[in-house]
């Protein structure tokens, strides 16, 4: 039992960072995220089973437990009084990392790699019995693929691929720039503090493919790594220190035509409103789009002012894409992104506090504390733990300015096991008087069941993001067939309903009321699903507009939802401008220019809505 775990978690960590799916709607995060699922599910299967072969129940007792129970209790708890606990338990879709399931997962791992795998105590890759070492390895494989083809990747290997730039900024199998840098620096330190002269010099790989990604939070990040690793050489007069000193050339070299380090603006304090960074912002930057640190303080303004407004325990993990709305700055709609989603704040720390408020926010920071002051009693006892401690340690750093992914997510968890594995943490054991046939019969159903379940929702996302190439109704009602709690489908089913009905009025001059009635039925059922989502109420009036056509009262119908959507989203210029829209189709132009003016107070460059706004 305990080879079959060693054997699927060297699969976690090789294939989790490399897994993307094209043919999905979300190519790299959803299928990271539903392998991570099935892996803890055949991992804790497996786990489960040696309890029953031994009729003993092994967990580890790790100096981590106390804060990883608080943490995961907050989480249940916001989870619960979520303002919509079906994104809190799964995910936002689209990002589907961060929801109470993926938390679970990434605790069971922890427990089951400290458990069940039951590593012995040294980093010396001549003892054989040493079970860290492997499992590093693998990581190492792996992201020397990713770093190789991030490389690639800036010489233009794949550019006729991609929508976004690639050679400009790489982002190889984690489709994101700064995701990809946030997961090379955490894993650099591993290179350069290798007794493998081979590994030293693959580090040099790892390096380019950061500074290829051009994010300045991993950059930084590196910077921050390069210059501890260097303290701790010459502390210890180490031979690698002239190794390290090498590396530095190539960083230099490269980092210089990139950007230079003065144009470099991380935070400026000479601009502590989101008045005044918008305003700089505007005048800086000419024709090309907004500096991303003057998006980032604008965002978090509203996180802070969102976490302020629901301090105990926020308005639900992953529910930001929703409730962002609530306290979004009016300056956001200067922005070059202005009329962009949000479904994180671009700080990790604060999309706690928003989410999950203080105690959400307390929890988590408890748990880095807690850990930290764990890892640096460890460091004087067993100096192996060192490089896993760099690499956690950079995670934190990245994550002020960003958001964790599936693939640095699993690493802030796993790092400390692979630690405290090296510790040598005794086991703790409770016999179990379970009958072993009854134990199975129960256990075995429910594991094939979560992995239909996993198959089921791999699938259905599949059909959906097919339907959007492809407009089909047979597609989205089988994709809703095999998701029907998911709203997101089933309000793209009630539009392409909606236009189908339309079609068959206008175009065969025919009754199109059972289509009608599915559209009107199903936009109704996605809402009720999820009343502060202002995407699906958006969708819910498309589905009005297109029924229009058909009816004329459906265009009032229409006003009303977007009226409801506008409570939610009061600074949304362009939900206002749309509101404005139908105004003026309902002949009422007194109230079609009061929509316009609010969104040219909002958005003072909105030129339709001036040009709206003028010609009334």
């Amino acid at each position: 039992m305990s080879q079959t775990i060693s054997f699927l978690f060297h699969a976690l960590f090789f294939f989790t960072p490399l897994l993307l799916w094209p043919k999905m709607s979300e190519v790299f995060e959803f299928p990271k995220m539903l392998f991570v699922y099935t892996m803890t599910i055949l991992i804790t299967t497996t786990w489960i089973f040696s309890w029953i072969k031994t009729k003993k129940i092994t967990i580890a007792r790790t100096p981590l437990d106390t804060p990883i129970l608080i943490f995961l209790l907050i989480q249940i708890l916001a989870t619960i009084f979520s303002i919509d606990p079906h994104t809190s338990l799964w995910g936002y879709y689209s990002r589907f990392h961060g929801g109470l399931a993926s938390t679970i997962s990434y605790i069971l791992l922890f427990y089951a790699f400290t458990s069940g795998v039951q590593p012995q105590l040294g980093l010396n890759p001549k003892n054989p019995k040493n079970n860290v070492l492997p499992f590093i390895n693998t990581l190492l494989l792996s992201t020397t693929l990713i770093s190789i083809y991030a490389i690639l990747e800036h010489f233009g290997i794949d550019k006729h691929v991609w929508v976004q730039d690639v050679q400009s900024r790489v982002f190889s199998t984690l489709g994101q720039p700064n995701w990809l840098s946030a997961y090379l620096v955490a894993i650099l330190p591993l290179y350069l503090l290798s007794t493998s002269k081979t590994y030293n010099f693959l580090s040099i790989l790892v390096i380019t493919a950061i500074i290829f990604t051009k994010s300045q939070s991993g950059i930084a990040a590196m910077a921050i790594v390069l210059f501890v690793i260097l303290f701790i050489n010459l502390q210890k007069r180490h031979s690698g220190l002239s190794r390290i000193l090498l590396l530095l050339v190539p960083v230099i070299v490269l980092i210089r035509p990139i950007k230079p380090l003065s144009s470099i603006n991380l935070i400026n304090p000479f601009y502590s409103t989101t008045q005044e960074i918008v305003q700089n912002d505007l005048k800086t930057r000419g024709n090309t789009g907004s500096d991303s640190m003057a998006i980032r303080r604008v965002v978090w303004q509203g996180a802070i002012d969102l976490g302020k407004k629901y301090p105990i325990l926020g308005t639900g993990p992953e529910t930001f894409a929703y409730s962002y709305y609530w306290t979004r700055p009016a300056e956001h709609n200067l922005l070059s992104e202005w009329d962009f989603l949000y479904n994180k704040a671009h700080n990790e720390y604060l999309n706690f506090f928003a989410t999950t408020g203080f105690l959400g926010l307390g929890s988590y920071l408890l748990l880095i504390i807690w850990t930290t002051i764990w890892w640096l009693k460890s460091t004087k006892t067993t100096p192996g733990v060192v490089p896993l401690f760099i690499g956690w340690l950079s995670i934190l750093i990245t994550n002020l300015f960003g958001f964790s992914v599936v693939a640095v997510a699993l690493l802030f968890f796993l790092f400390p096991a692979l630690a405290i594995s090296l510790t040598n943490t005794k086991t703790k054991t409770t016999s179990i008087k379970l009958p072993q046939l009854l134990t199975l019969v129960l256990l075995l159903p429910i594991s094939v069941y979560l992995l239909i379940s996993i198959t089921n929702t791999f699938k259905a996302d599949i059909l959906y993001n097919q339907s959007k190439s492809q407009p089909s109704l047979e597609l989205l009602e089988s994709a809703v067939k095999l998701q029907p709690n998911q709203p997101l489908f089933l309000a793209q089913l009630a539009e392409q309903e909606s236009k189908t009905a339309a079609a068959i009025f206008l175009q065969l001059k025919q009754s199109p009321q059972p289509y009608q009635d599915l559209a009107l039925k199903h936009a109704q059922q996605a809402t009720n699903m999820n009343k502060y989502n202002i995407n699906l109420l958006k969708s819910k009036a498309r589905v009005e507009i297109y029924l229009s056509n058909i009816d004329p009262t459906y265009q009032q119908q229409a006003l009303n939802t977007l009226l409801q959507a506008s409570l939610l989203a009061p600074t949304d210029a362009k939900l206002l401008f749309n509101v404005g829209i139908l105004y003026q189709n309902l002949q009422k132009p007194d109230l079609a220019a009061n929509s316009f003016k609010k969104a040219v107070e909002l958005k003072p460059n909105y030129a339709e809505a001036l040009y709206n706004l003028n010609k009334l």
